[in-house]
């Protein structure tokens, strides 16, 4: 008898399947941004509301969440105040605890004093092969890049205003990042000048090229500087270092008094500086994330000194365009499987921002969670909504701490 080969009547399995047609959920892509205390979150807003339509064209494309966590690490605000070995600790801590806990992809360090201190040498801190992210040399590109050059007799010169904290000021990460961009562009000769606005911070040093001096005063700075000026046939840079240590602790207890109290630090920090390099700004730059508050306080303090012109540089936007864009788009190439076919935008969810914090023992939590709330809707009221800080308490990463140190 002859038989019907079975290829002929064997029909795919999947056609007499009765289970629904159900799509795969969408896998978790989390970016953790940590931070000593709140700026982090002024950070990832900013920083996420410029990669909005990269963030939606790639949900669309491909099968995954994209969401924002911010990591405070406010039991050891502020980091300023501990020796560089605990900061890198700190740094460590708080990366390993987003990458292992909160499985985040991509981590965009926030906090300036950190990265001061553990940018220029990563190594020991096993940050080197994961997808880490420090802000200070993206953000002196973006500084660098602004500059505007202002005639000064036969030569050029052009000055940026610097605003960080102490601790990333004495590390002169900026100024030497700063210098090597202006070596790049002019040449072994080129004269970087980096002028604290207060002596007792940090001695003031002239680079030439990326090799920097070290001089004794202001006075004898500005003396040098001048030479150097009339010397130099390429523009001088001059960076004007302010790093007021009380604003960051306001910030971040929401201390209403800040607005007066940054007119006041100004007009103390600026008695040294020559009215002429003021008048020549080509920029403020905001070199901390809890410094993205006083913006209004710092342009109403310009306004009322004639200097209006002067633009404020936030760094935020062009690290999410420079750095966290390319990271993520290499990452979703590589690892994640794209959708059979796009959905439209419109039918996107929106983007979910989480707030953690570590908090000392002995606080309270809903203090914390109301100063975060507070501090997230004075910056940006809208984006304010959209976060959920529900997940405020008292985070234990010391599970983490025994395993990344044994």
């Amino acid at each position: 008898m002859y038989r019907v080969p079975s290829s002929i009547y064997q029909i795919p399995r999947r056609a007499f399947s009765l289970a629904p047609n159900v799509p795969k959920a969408p896998a978790p892509f989390r970016i953790g941004f940590p931070d000593s205390g709140v700026g982090g979150i002024f950070f990832m807003i900013k920083a996420m509301e410029h990669l909005t339509d990269f963030i939606l064209n790639s949900e669309s494309k491909y099968n995954v969440a994209i969401s924002g966590i911010h990591l405070a690490d406010s039991a050891n605000f502020p980091y300023g105040a501990h020796a560089p070995s605990k900061i890198q600790r700190f740094t460590q801590d708080a990366v390993g605890y987003l990458f292992e806990s909160e499985k985040c992809q991509v981590v965009s360090v926030a906090c300036n004093t950190a990265s001061s201190i553990t940018e220029p040498d990563p190594h020991p801190f096993n940050l080197v092969n994961q997808n880490v992210i420090f802000p200070i040399r993206r953000s002196a590109e973006y500084i660098y890049s602004k500059r505007q050059f202002k005639p000064n007799g036969p030569t050029w010169e052009f000055h940026f205003a610097l605003f960080s904290t102490p601790t990333t000021a004495t590390s002169n990460l900026y100024p030497d990042h700063l210098a090597k961009l202006h070596s790049r562009e002019f040449g072994p000769k080129s004269i970087t000048i980096a002028l604290p606005a207060d002596n007792n911070l940090n001695m003031p040093r002239i680079y030439r090229g990326i090799h920097a001096l070290d001089h004794g005063s202001s006075d004898e700075i500005h003396a040098i500087s001048e030479i150097q000026n009339k010397a130099s046939s390429s523009p001088v840079q001059y960076l004007h270092i302010f790093a007021p240590s009380r604003w960051a602790k306001m910030i971040e207890r929401s201390d209403s008094s800040i607005g007066e109290e940054v007119h006041n630090d100004l007009n103390k920090m600026t008695l040294n500086v020559p009215r002429r390099h003021l008048q020549r700004l080509s920029g403020a730059a905001l070199c901390c994330t809890h410094f993205m508050t006083i913006d209004r306080s710092l342009r109403e303090w310009l306004w009322r000194n004639d200097l209006l012109s002067v633009p404020i540089i936030n760094p935020a936007e062009y690290i999410a365009e420079k750095a966290l864009l390319p990271t993520i788009s290499s990452i979703l190439n590589r690892e994640y499987e794209e959708r059979d076919r796009p959905i439209p935008i419109n039918q996107i969810l929106p983007i979910k921002l989480y707030s953690k914090s570590t908090i000392a023992p002995g606080t309270n939590p809903e203090t914390t969670l109301a100063r975060m709330k507070k501090a997230a809707d004075t910056f940006s009221p809208g984006a304010a909504k959209t976060i959920d800080f529900s997940a405020i308490q008292q985070y234990n990463i010391t599970k983490f701490k025994k395993r990344a140190h044994a």
